[in-house]
């Protein structure tokens, strides 16, 4: 029998090599986009939407069973999905037997319909990151999505995923997110409950940027959806030396070699503690730093590839660092470091104020202040007109309420328009940095953009052609 030559073995090799990359990049959409465009005469078939029998998303919450009232919450907005198309997968981490039962009994409550959507996985490995590894193996789901046991997600919530990865196959599907301030009460209370301390916050952007998130995590864990065949494929896990920022860590690798697909949806509600609960009191700052700086090692060892953007985003950052520059010559040594010093004595009387129930009352005191100097600059900018703002949202009006109360506590954070003059969408989309600045878009425009000049509706001529 013929033994085949080397060259044909080389070729064969070759072959299979090729088959194995394509495979492996069309879980990549971001890198095959970087590959068409520096070689245009290759072009790729996209990555088809799986037609399979696995659900659609696999949702993860790990849990010590400390928190099962706040768990049966978080359970609850699951079960009031739009779109039924997920499994949940408890992990119970480092938990013992009477907690195992306690999580099985509060799986029991909910309809069968519901109970069969849950797996109760068990972890007994140390780090925060071991129960996410677990979960990824057993996943069924195309997508997996962390949702903490103490937060919980709007009822849209798959169903903004779903519609963002059918059009976007194989990318980073990412929704907004909104934070409320939360505490304990009573933490002597046998079954102690959280209560809400403050208002819904926009403190992170609607739109992603791949250049701001390689210094610092913008997108809260239950805000995205990381594709699981593309993780399996190129070999990405969560990092189970990372005490903290482990999210950060795999979401900015898997964003860099996928993409990400944004919608501006508000979908989930972030619960921050205010009273040592979260994550930011129990690990200390040292350790918070360490780990940043441990992500910011390994992505400086690694190629990085950037999304359309990102030049300009660059452009900008070296423009304002030149302003800062210069200004450094005006305002003298003795001046910069008065407000140096300023700054983080600020910082530091922030964090310690949030430990005291004093402290909160002064820093709810002080939003409500900084609240009413905002409503006050818009009331001066002239851009709300009550009439206007009834016509176009007939909600409020049939509802009876007054257009401008209804506006100062929703509309505004609701991204609604004030008036003819001003148009949120346009100016979040035509000012790239307003979308990485965490403000809304109004408030933007009222504190700097017209100041400077910028246009917060487009021109009547645009609109026209338009």
């Amino acid at each position: 029998m013929d033994q085949p030559n080397k060259d044909e073995a080389g070729s064969s090799r070759a072959t299979a090599s090729a088959d194995l990359l394509l495979t492996k990049l069309r879980h990549a959409p971001n890198v095959l986009r970087l590959i068409e465009q520096a070689f245009p005469d290759l072009q790729f078939d996209p990555l088809p939407m799986d037609d399979d029998d696995r659900p659609f998303l696999s949702v993860v919450t790990r849990t010590q069973g400390r928190r099962t009232d706040m768990l049966r919450d978080t359970i609850l907005s699951l079960a009031a999905q739009s779109d039924p198309d997920f499994e949940l997968l408890l992990v119970g981490h480092k938990i013992d037997e009477r907690s195992r039962t306690a999580l099985e009994q509060l799986v029991a409550e909910f309809p069968k319909v519901m109970q069969d959507k849950i797996r109760i996985l068990i972890c007994d490995r140390d780090g925060r990151a071991a129960p996410l590894n677990n979960a990824l193996a057993a996943a069924k789901g195309r997508y997996i999505s962390v949702l903490d046991d103490d937060d919980f997600v709007m009822g849209h919530w798959v169903e903004v995923y779903h519609q963002l990865a059918k059009e976007n196959v194989g990318s980073v599907l990412r929704a907004a997110c909104t934070r409320q301030d939360y505490q304990i009460p009573d933490p002597k209370h046998p079954t102690p409950h959280p209560m809400a301390s403050s208002w819904f916050q926009m403190i992170w952007p609607s739109g992603y940027s791949g250049f701001n998130h390689v210094y610092e995590n913008k997108t809260p864990f239950m805000s995205v959806a990381l594709p699981r065949d593309g993780l399996i494929e190129m070999g990405l896990q969560f990092d189970e030396s990372l005490s903290t920022v482990e999210d950060w860590d795999l979401t900015t690798r898997a964003a860099m070699a996928c993409g990400v697909a944004s919608s501006p949806e508000i979908t989930s509600v972030y619960r921050w503690w205010t009273d040592g609960e979260s994550s930011s009191f129990v690990h200390k700052e040292a350790e918070w730093k360490a780990n940043h700086n441990k992500v910011l090692s390994k992505s400086n060892k690694r190629y990085l590839v950037l999304p359309p953007g990102a030049a300009q985003e660059i452009s900008d950052l070296y423009d304002e660092n030149a302003k800062l520059r210069s200004g450094v010559g005006s305002l003298g040594v003795w001046e910069l470091v008065r407000k140096t010093v300023k700054a983080r004595t600020l910082k530091f009387i922030i964090h310690h104020c949030r430990k005291t129930a004093a402290g909160r009352w002064i820093l709810r005191t002080g939003q409500r202040a900084l609240l009413r100097r905002d409503h006050k600059l818009i009331e001066k900018s002239g851009l709300f007109n009550a009439d206007w703002y009834l016509a176009n949202y007939p909600d409020v009006a049939d509802a009876g309420l007054d257009a401008w109360d209804h506006f100062r506590r929703n509309g505004l954070i609701e991204n609604r328009n004030p008036g003819p003059d001003f148009n949120a969408d346009y100016y979040i989309t035509q000012y790239s940095d307003v979308a990485v600045s965490g403000l809304k878009p109004l408030m933007h425009f009222v504190r700097y953009g017209l100041a400077e000049g910028r246009n917060g509706v487009r021109a009547r001529e645009e609109r026209n052609e338009s």
